[in-house]
């Protein structure tokens, strides 16, 4: 998942030690740096996360936040402090978390996976099928599969035909919850049982899902991948 985020702090060396955590783990998000709250506010507020000082050089870094809220900022908003007495004013601006500045490069890479699997669990798309528009949660999706010159999703609960092209699919649903197992399959690795013997086979069914020879290194690297990193509770 390609996040963009923004990082709002007084000092711009705070605010790029921030920025180099992040990408040690996650180069491909953008971040994006302010060092006022005005600048921050007046810029495009399309960022997945941002990351408010409690300090700015500018305004008080909760003045912020209730700015961006006003402005019908729905993202998440994490605070980076050191004093707790701002802890009690955050549930009123929306607010993820606080987290410590002397935050290690794996709690700031826990915390976003933490917020990546909540946008995980709450994403819809809309998909047409046969004329009709259904809302389908991407965490509900088993696999999809090719069918001639068709894909059919098959979820929790129905089959839905579209008429996107594998390849479509497989840049809508990205690598981090889904993976490409075959030339005919992208497979939802929250609904693996397991990996063996050129197959994933489905928790709640049994059913089996080929994996090309190609591709079977990736899918068990990505499979673990996703458990080590998320679990099985998303």
């Amino acid at each position: 998942m390609r996040l963009k985020i923004a990082v709002c702090a007084k000092e711009k060396l705070f605010c790029e030690e921030i920025q180099r955590k992040i990408w040690i783990n996650r180069p491909e998000c953008k971040v994006v740096l302010f060092q006022s709250g005005k600048e921050l506010l007046t810029i495009e507020k399309n960022y997945d996360i941002v990351f408010l000082d409690t300090e700015i050089s500018d305004r008080n870094g909760m003045e912020v936040a209730r700015e961006l809220r006003k402005d019908n900022y729905k993202g998440y908003i994490i605070f980076l402090t050191n004093h707790a007495e701002f802890m009690a004013d955050a549930f009123k601006v929306k607010a993820f978390c606080f987290l410590d500045k002397t935050i290690t490069t794996r709690q700031l890479h826990e915390t976003i996976l933490e917020i990546e699997a909540e946008m995980f669990q709450n994403r819809k798309m809309i998909i047409t099928d046969n004329g009709m528009e259904k809302v389908v949660k991407l965490e509900e999706i088993l696999y999809v599969e090719a069918i001639n010159n068709k894909t059919v999703l098959h979820t929790v609960s129905e089959e839905i035909e579209t008429g996107k092209p594998l390849k479509y699919w497989k840049e809508e649903l990205g690598t981090e919850f889904f993976c490409q197992t075959h030339k005919s399959y992208i497979l939802g690795l929250k609904h693996v049982k397991e990996i063996k013997n050129g197959e994933a086979t489905l928790r709640s069914s049994n059913q089996k899902i080929p994996i090309s020879r190609r591709n079977y290194a990736n899918c068990k690297k990505a499979l673990y991948t996703y458990i080590r990193e998320y679990g099985r509770g998303i």
